[in-house]
């Protein structure tokens, strides 16, 4: 197997899909589903209002993918447009937007 990486720098773009498709407080919001797309990757992605955790596989040991995390630290809207799709109630709707990405310690 071919170590795969995570790019250690990406432009984010959510899209009125990805927010039409996201889940309210699940791993499957419209951010982990943009990282996704522009990380090229569908192995684990969490989402929390502060960070993206995105699981980077290295290698196979007895047919298990062996990983490490990568951790990407949110702009403030990042992190604003999280805590409003996850309580439309108090924030009113969200918008597409793009956001840059740097990963921590690199």
């Amino acid at each position: 197997m071919q170590p795969f990486r995570l790019p250690r720098s990406l432009s984010v773009e959510v899209t009125q899909a990805d927010i039409d498709n996201g889940v309210v407080s699940n791993c499957d919001c419209p951010v982990a589903i943009a990282f996704r797309r522009a990380a090229r990757t569908w192995y684990g992605v969490y989402v929390d209002k502060w960070n993206i955790r995105a699981d980077e596989p290295f290698g196979e040991s007895s047919g298990l993918v062996v990983a490490h995390v990568v951790q990407y630290n949110m702009p403030d809207e990042a992190s604003r447009f999280v805590e409003a799709f996850d309580d439309p109630c108090s924030y009113g709707p969200v918008e597409p937007f793009s956001f840059l990405l740097t990963a921590v310690g690199q």
